[in-house]
Order: structure tokens, then sequence, then C-alpha cells
């Protein structure tokens, strides 16, 4: 299915083997995944976009995404990028786990209404991958005539 110039699949459930995708099959190269639960996809080569929207325990595994990448509306994903992806939003979603190529990955991470997202690194080579939890609590203070928002600190009881 296919529509606004990307390749639409939705609605795949309790897929045993990962669906596997070529990037140079899909309608403008752009990929968007909705509605599904319990599938893993497979996409080789280069996309424009991809876009995982009201999806819940999907796996996502892509080489390289050109303009960006985003999880919205989705409970326990885990999204694995190869090479690069410059942008990766993540919108409205719980239990994301973004796994980007390199030490030093090029890529902004926007996060808004999110929760419980991990960003783990996976070096070439030997190097052990690293883990990193993106705080999902903040405070704001007024400091020096303007606001400031920064994670909130916590403390064990």
């Amino acid at each position: 299915m296919d529509g606004h110039g990307q390749e639409i699949i939705e609605n795949r459930k309790k897929e045993e083997k990962p669906i596997e995708l070529k990037a140079e099959d899909l309608k403008g190269k752009s990929l968007y995944i909705a509605k599904c639960e319990d599938v893993t996809f497979q996409v080789v080569g280069k996309l424009n976009t991809l876009t995982v929207e009201n999806c819940k325990n999907v796996g996502v595994v892509f080489d390289t995404a050109i303009a960006a990448a985003a999880v919205i509306r989705t409970t326990r994903a885990q999204i694995q990028c190869k090479q690069v992806v410059p942008t990766f939003t993540i919108d409205n979603s719980s239990n994301i786990k973004l796994f980007l190529a390199g030490e030093k990955p090029a890529t902004t991470i926007s996060t808004s209404c999110a929760t419980e997202v991990t960003v783990v690194n996976v070096p070439e080579g030997d190097a052990e991958p690293y883990e990193q939890p993106f705080p999902d609590q903040f405070e704001t203070k007024f400091v020096n005539g303007k606001w400031v928002t920064l994670p909130a600190e916590t403390v064990g009881v």
C-alpha cells in the first residue's frame, strides 16, 4: 500500500520471521509503519525517512535514513540504525530503545512526552556498546532572570 509519497505497512501482527524490505523498492524510499504489533522489520538500503506510529512491541533495523526517523505514539520498540540517521524524533511514546552506530553518532534526538527512552551506541570493532537512558523528569527553576529546565535530580529512598 502507498500514499503521500511513502510506502505504508499497517496492521501486521505477530509475525514469526522478520519482514524484509529493500529501500529501493519502496515508494519514495520512505517507509511508514503503523498499527503493527509483535513484528520485526529489516530494511536494507538508504531510506529517505522512516516513521513508526501507533505500534506495540516492534523492532526495526535499517541501514540509513537520509532525512529523519520518527517514533510516534508507540510502546515497546527497538529501533536500530546500522549506519547514519541525522535526526531522530520520539513523540508520545514509551519504552523505546535506539541502537545507533559508532561511538559518536552524528544524530540529533528530540523527545516530547516520551518515557523510558534509552540509546545504545554500538561502536565498530570489539568495543562494548554504551547504553544511556534519557531523563523522564525535569525541573524548571527561575535562575538569573530566566527560566532554566534541567533533568531532575533523583534521590534514593
